[in-house]
């Protein structure tokens, strides 16, 4: 069981936590864009356990972007099953891993279904000091949630029957991550889009509080992929924010390492309430918008100050969440 802990590490697409009793959540979040950018939708299976207010369960959390609805839907505890081996969860007649979900929902007010393949998938690299996105931070144990990149961007294809209207998909364009541990951050923005004018680029933000032995500080994670090649600002690799500004829905954002410069302007559309976890229980709220507007331009930090790439994002998801405890520390 040990080794089986610690091999973990390096598989964080995986279930985490099987030998969690309570105050513990484990999420996934599977984005899916249509052909035409007509519907964009978010799946979000996963399991709260809370011991002491005997309310543990398993759910799937639904975000339909385009009418700005959602649903939650409970599932027992025993309904939730998984792989040990491979990223293979299964929550009452809901399969989802990294290629592929098969989706049957009947307890929803309006029946759910749908048979999703995902092909070319771009995780974030996984290394022997560095498993992940949260780089060397993976090894802490007592961080209060951990993050993971399964899929930056790939290729979706399949049928997905959602309420009173048949989507067929053959090239829709996805995005997989997910969350785990306690509670969701005091105050974090979470930024994501792979809808750009050019084919395969893909950004993902994640600014967040972090407790770190009794003080906090402002931890961020942020990658650009461009051409296959992938551009990263990080805490852990000398990444730099140099300008953040929250004006309502509006975020200014530059960040920066040793090579390259990356400007971010993003535009936060009509959202949906969301359940978060604290404390291993959901009873949190977060607004997210899947209809947001992103604008990116990275440069090299050269004597020419090249412009590598400039385009706008669309069928963005954005969260701001007490934005405050990110600006005043």
């Amino acid at each position: 069981m040990a080794f089986y802990r610690i091999k973990k590490i390096w598989k964080p697409d995986i279930y985490q936590g099987a030998n969690k009793k309570d105050k513990y959540f484990e999420g996934w979040y599977f984005k899916v864009v249509d052909d035409n950018c007509n519907n964009t939708y978010a799946f979000i299976p996963g399991i709260s356990i809370d011991k002491k207010n005997k309310s543990s369960h398993a759910f799937i959390q639904i975000i339909d972007g385009n009418q700005c609805s959602t649903e939650y839907v409970k599932y027992g505890i025993e309904e939730f099953r998984y792989s040990k081996e491979r990223f293979e969860i299964i929550i009452g007649d809901n399969l989802f891993s990294k290629n592929q979900i098969d989706i049957d929902i009947k307890k929803s007010n309006n029946n759910i279904r749908g048979k999703l393949q995902f092909e070319d998938i771009t995780p974030w690299p996984v290394k022997p000091l560095s498993p992940g996105i949260m780089g060397w931070y993976a090894f802490v144990p007592f961080m209060e949630c951990y993050h993971g990149i399964l899929s930056l961007d790939h290729r979706v294809k399949g049928t997905l029957n959602f309420k009173d209207k048949k989507i067929e998909i053959s090239k829709g364009r996805g995005y997989i991550e997910k969350d785990w541990g306690r509670s969701f951050p005091k105050g974090w923005i979470w930024i994501q889009t792979n809808h750009f004018e050019e084919r395969s680029v893909s950004l993902t933000v994640s600014l967040a509080e972090i407790p770190w032995l009794g003080r906090n500080f402002t931890g961020f994670i942020i990658g650009l992929l461009y051409k296959n090649k992938l551009y990263k600002f990080t805490t852990y690799n000398g990444g730099k924010i140099n300008l953040l500004e929250i004006n309502k829905d509006r975020i200014t954002l530059t960040v920066s390492n040793k090579e390259y410069q990356l400007e971010i302007r993003a535009i936060k559309g009509k959202g949906v309430k969301l359940y978060a976890p604290n404390q291993g229980i959901m009873d949190g709220r977060v607004n997210e918008s899947l209809s947001s507007k992103v604008w990116i331009r990275l440069t090299h930090r050269g004597n020419d100050s090249k412009i590598i790439y400039e385009g706008n994002g669309r069928n963005a998801g954005i969260e701001i969440s007490n934005p405050k405890r990110l600006l005043f520390q």
